[in-house]
């Protein structure tokens, strides 16, 4: 899972400032201190703008500096905390 987060087919929007955003579907995302957590991870790992969880569709929405991490690096750091992350599946 962690190299197709880091592939072509998963669609990751760029700013003109160089950073992008990727929405992904998460799994273990349970309740509002889920989200917390996850929110909070944000300053922890280099490059990591912003993760906000999405109770209502289980998504994570980032956003994040392309010259200092991947979706793969801030799926690896929520892997440790128990969250899984994965392309969305329309």
């Amino acid at each position: 899972v962690l190299n197709e987060l880091d592939a072509a087919g998963v669609p990751v929007e760029t700013y003109s400032d160089g950073l992008c955003r990727v929405r992904l579907a998460i799994d273990g995302l349970h309740c509002a201190a889920c989200s917390w957590l996850i929110e909070k991870m944000q300053p922890t790992l280099p490059g990591l703008k912003s993760a906000r969880g999405n109770m209502s569709d289980r998504t994570l929405d980032m956003v994040y500096d392309p010259n200092l991490t991947t979706p793969a690096k801030v799926a690896d750091q929520l892997g440790r905390l128990g969250y899984g992350l994965s392309p969305i599946v329309p």
